[in-house]
C-alpha cells in the first residue's frame, strides 16, 4: 500500500514541476513578444516586409500563367 501512495505522491510533484515548468515557458515567451514592440519604429518595419511579401507573391502569381 505504500508504495501505492509513494507513486501518487511522485505523480503529484510531477505534475506540479511541469505546470511550473510550462508556466515559466509561457511567461517568458509573452515577455519576448512584448519586448519586441518596444521600438517606435517596429510597425514600418512590419509594413514595409508586408508589402514586400505582397509584391513577391504578385511577381510570383504572374509568372505562373
Amino acid at each position: 500500500m505504500s508504495s501505492v501512495c509513494e507513486n501518487a505522491i511522485f505523480d503529484t510533484v510531477f505534475c506540479a514541476a511541469m505546470c511550473y515548468r510550462a508556466k515559466y515557458i509561457v511567461d517568458d515567451s509573452i515577455s519576448i513578444v512584448k519586448e519586441s514592440f518596444d521600438n517606435d519604429i517596429t510597425p514600418y518595419y512590419a509594413l514595409a516586409i508586408s508589402i514586400w511579401g505582397l509584391a513577391s507573391f504578385s511577381l510570383v502569381s504572374y509568372s505562373a500563367y
